[in-house]
């Protein structure tokens, strides 16, 4: 009961024993905490001095069971051996070193400070960096910065987020480590994603001695996770070709003039991938329009053309929802959009469209110029850009009309190529 070890306690009837040889307290002891807390303790490693002379060494944990007469209950495990062994280990650098360097897992001990003490020959292998060149520096300089995360599609906030919750994990006690997914940059250069778990090491007092990181190489199934997404966007984008005039190389073209103009706009590396991958999916709310209106070799009646205008929000509904799809999302409603507020559905204007419907309006609006169509005949390259060019502010932003002029080249070159 909680009285009987506080007898048993203040009695000294019993001492524990840090790690570093140290005794400790009463008032630290995992079964007074947790008592007085009201809360579980896991895993706290001490030292029970036998008559002996000799030391054993337990791990407990602590809860209270909220039973009357029963305040406790206690679990501890022996680990006297494993001590010893661990002790010996790393007294003995060659027997240290040789543990390390049979783990296929890559793996590396920082001090308390982050400072790198050691690693294995297979961390060598995934970063290329030797012991020389890693030993004394902070495992920060394997990350390649928040400019690399944001061409990677992190926002600064997500990139604060991602290492600041790193850090308050591995530094409570409760949770005692970290396990994510990390960019990392291997000395020739070459970027690395990490499957990463960190492990914290703490003595018997509490407090953190060392992390030991360990990292796995997970690219090759980011990269095919990454390629079965992509097929699947084309395949969405390919539905509204089932019911268009529009062709795989008109989709496939929105796409890429699409990623010209936001690279030439600065825009992130991941952000142009996106956006070429969802441009073509601007009109996939055509699904839901009939045949008798969407085939219809005739200008529409203002009825039918308010019935047209449907496919935007149709649309969006389809890809609305789901995190990995907003720009998707933003691309089929607001594509109609005109600067100037004149367009539809909503009558938005200026900065309040969404970057990416602005870009994909102009990259679907130049390949329909060029395009053959029941109603029209295609258009040249300088046909088609005097068009754009005279509605610059009003249905186009004038940035990006600005930044068309640019790339116009690249576009006239890539519709030669991909030409129906």
């Amino acid at each position: 009961s909680h009285e009987q070890s506080e007898r048993a306690i203040d009695g000294n009837e019993w001492r524990i024993i840090r790690r570093d040889g140290t005794l400790m307290p009463s008032d630290e002891y995992a079964s007074v905490r947790a008592l007085q807390e009201g809360t579980l303790i896991q895993n706290v490693e001490m030292g029970i001095p036998r008559r002996d002379g000799t030391t054993s060494w337990i791990v407990t944990s602590a809860a209270p069971t909220g039973i009357p007469g029963f305040d406790l209950v206690i679990a501890y495990q022996d680990i006297s051996t494993l001590v010893r062994k661990e002790d010996e280990l790393f007294r003995n650098e060659q027997m240290l070193q040789l543990y390390l360097e049979k783990m296929p897992q890559p793996m590396l001990l920082t001090d308390a400070k982050g400072t790198i003490l050691r690693i294995n020959r297979a961390i060598t292998s995934l970063y290329g960096y030797s012991a020389e060149e890693l030993v004394g520096e902070n495992p920060r300089v394997l990350n390649p910065g928040l400019q690399v995360y944001r061409e990677l599609g992190y926002s600064a906030e997500d990139y604060e987020e991602l290492f600041s919750s790193l850090w308050c994990d591995i530094q409570d006690a409760q949770k005692g480590g970290w396990q994510g997914t990390l960019v990392n940059r291997k000395k020739d250069g070459n970027l690395v994603w990490a499957g990463l778990q960190i492990r914290t090491i703490f003595d018997a007092n509490g407090q953190i001695t060392n992390y030991i990181g360990l990292p796995n190489d997970i690219t090759s199934y980011i990269n095919r996770a990454k390629e079965s997404r992509i097929e699947m966007y084309r395949t969405i984008a390919s539905l509204s070709e089932l019911r268009d005039n529009e062709t795989g190389n008109h989709m496939r073209r929105v796409g890429i003039f699409a990623r010209l103009i936001a690279r030439e706009l600065g825009l992130p590396a991941k952000y142009c991938e996106d956006i070429e991958l969802f441009a073509p999916m601007h009109d996939i709310g055509k699904v839901g329009i009939p045949d008798s209106l969407l085939l219809a070799p005739r200008k529409l009646t203002a009825m039918e053309f308010d019935h047209m205008k449907r496919h935007t929000e149709l649309g969006h509904a389809i890809v609305a929802g789901k995190p990995e799809m907003d720009i998707a999302a933003d691309i089929t409603l607001y594509h109609h959009e005109w600067w100037n507020g004149s367009g539809y559905p909503q009558g938005l204007s200026g900065s309040d469209i969404p970057l990416a419907a602005r870009i994909t309006t102009i990259a679907d609006v130049y390949d329909a110029l060029r395009s053959h169509r029941p109603y029209k005949n295609p258009w040249s390259h300088e046909e088609a850009m005097a068009e754009i060019t005279g509605k610059d502010g009003t249905q186009f932003d004038p940035s990006i009309i600005a930044s068309l002029l640019r790339v116009a080249k690249s576009f006239e070159d890539v519709y030669r190529e991909l030409e129906d």
